[in-house]
């Protein structure tokens, strides 16, 4: 940890030691990638959990292989994403994810859209029997979708009501 507020995760060892060594050092860190740098400076300290990370982190991703058509294309055109979940009244999940394109940004939104629709009517069918799968039902109905340029914005939320009706009262 950087601080009792901080916690460092990186997919290598060398980025956690140079993070820590420009701490102790009260350095302001500085990524190598600009983007990313430009990215997380950006996100909002009000958020309970946040989430940097370069586009091509996503195109590594395992299994990419039995995903939709578009999936592998999709995410390699994406430069980074941020964004994180705040909670309060309602648990929100905000996310600004960057193309490296304009056309990448309508595969993303496109994407994005599909899956959130086909998973909303698949949840309809499968939650009316199964309560632990309403929750996810909810959020997937509540997620928006939106984009100008090469960003793509994607928003989900779930009410305390939700939350409630889900767990009970006393839960």
């Amino acid at each position: 940890m950087k601080d009792a507020k901080t916690l460092l995760v990186s997919p290598g060892k060398d980025y956690v030691v140079d993070a820590l060594k420009q701490a102790r050092a009260k350095k302001k860190p500085a990524l190598k990638n600009k983007d990313l740098q430009e990215l997380i400076e950006r996100l909002d300290a009000k958020q309970a959990v946040s989430v940097a990370m370069p586009g091509k982190a996503l195109a590594a991703l395992a299994g990419l292989d039995s995903a939709p058509p578009g999936t592998g294309d999709a995410l390699e055109g994406i430069e980074a994403v941020g964004g994180g979940i705040t909670a309060g009244k309602e648990l929100r999940l905000d996310l600004a994810i960057t193309a490296k394109t304009e056309e990448n940004a309508r595969s993303v939104r496109g994407l994005l859209d599909r899956g959130t629709k086909l998973g909303v009517g698949a949840l309809a069918l499968l939650s009316e029997d199964r309560k632990e799968l309403a929750l996810l039902y909810d959020v997937l109905k509540s997620v928006k979708v939106i984009g100008k340029g090469k960003v793509v914005g994607v928003s989900a939320r779930l009410t305390a009501d939700t939350l409630q009706d889900l767990f009970g009262k006393g839960g």
